[in-house]
Formats: C-alpha cells, sequence, structure tokens
C-alpha cells in the first residue's frame, strides 16, 4: 500500500515538516497503525515523484528502503492522486 507521511522534523529545504510517500507491505492503514504502535523503527520503499522530460509523464522514482522513527511521524494517510487509490 503506498502512504503519504508526515513527518514532525525539518525537511532539506527548512520547512518545519516533511512528506514522503513510502510504500508498505500493510495491506491497510489500520495493520499500518498497529505496527506504528507496536514498535520505535519501521521499514518501507520511498518514493519520489518525477516528472520524464521525454514524455512529461510522471513517473515514481525507486530510492530504496527507508527506516523510520515512530517518534516523529505526525500523520499518516493512504496515497491518492487525482481522487484514485493507488
Amino acid at each position: 500500500m503506498k502512504l503519504l507521511v508526515t513527518m514532525n522534523m525539518p525537511s532539506a529545504q527548512e520547512y518545519l515538516v516533511h512528506q514522503m510517500t513510502v510504500e508498505t507491505d500493510c495491506e491497510t492503514l489500520d495493520k499500518f497503525m498497529t505496527r506504528l504502535n507496536e514498535e520505535i523503527f519501521v521499514k518501507a520503499r520511498l518514493y519520489y515523484k518525477r516528472k520524464d522530460h521525454m514524455t512529461g509523464e510522471v513517473v515514481w522514482e525507486d530510492r530504496g528502503d527507508i527506516v523510520l522513527n515512530t517518534a516523529h511521524i505526525g500523520k499518516v494517510q493512504v496515497y491518492f492522486e487525482y481522487g484514485k487509490e493507488q
């Protein structure tokens, strides 16, 4: 499942919070919430949303695994693009 995670920590652009799009093996948001409550760190797959310069289409760049500190997660929601679940 693809999720949008808001972290309560500064971004590289000096914003107070930053968001990441990640993918997890949890099938539901409830299962991911349970994992967040049971573990201090959780592993997910990080993706960057990019525009293909040749076609102009949006593509997802796989940036590999990332470990998130659950103490710094402020919000998690299912990722939606143009009103459709991805």
